[in-house]
């Protein structure tokens, strides 16, 4: 009899639980953008606190990191190839304006060396491709993207300077660590 007590109070205890919900400890995360999750890694590790401050800091913060992933993208060639250059998050409020504006003439040499990686892409899987041809694109494709390369140097220059300007030093030494500063 002592022996079944115990066992009886054991199946009343699961009994009782096994209509009940199970409760998860840790809450449901709301799955961000990439770029929101990158701002927000970037905001505290500035440990910027106050939203007026990162108001003024998010769209210069941005700018930066676009344009230095545009000059990345100027970089490797593997890219171009793939067709994935120069691509603009979109902003948030659709009448905001865009995130990055580039002079008219950046934009052009950036669709021409889109062009011309498309090229060459399309010689990469064309089995008859000619050396003379394939040789022409490779110059003229190299020309192109030493020229985007420049242009964007200097836009992602002036948006660094830009951003400095309202930056501590402890700030300035977070966006460092995260290569948006040099």
């Amino acid at each position: 009899m002592t022996l079944r007590l115990p066992i009886l109070f054991l199946l009343a205890t699961c009994a009782a639980g096994a209509g009940a919900q199970p409760t998860d400890p840790k809450p449901k995360k709301i799955k961000l953008p990439p770029e929101q999750r990158f701002l927000m890694s970037v905001r505290e590790k500035m440990g910027v606190t106050d939203d007026a401050e990162w108001a003024l800091l998010a769209p210069r913060v941005t700018k930066v990191a676009v344009i230095t992933r545009h000059v990345r993208d100027a970089r490797e060639a593997d890219r171009a190839l793939e067709g994935k250059l120069f691509r603009m998050p979109t902003p948030q409020n659709p009448d905001d304006p865009p995130i990055v504006a580039y002079p008219a003439q950046t934009e052009a040499a950036m669709a021409h060396l889109a062009e011309l990686g498309a090229a060459l892409k399309a010689e990469l899987d064309n089995p008859d491709a000619r050396a003379a041809d394939i040789q022409a694109r490779l110059a003229a494709f190299r020309r192109a993207r030493a020229e985007v390369d420049r242009m964007l140097s200097a836009e992602l220059a002036r948006a660094r300077e830009q951003l400095r300007e309202l930056l501590t030093p402890k700030q300035e030494l977070a966006l460092v660590a995260r290569g948006l500063l040099d």
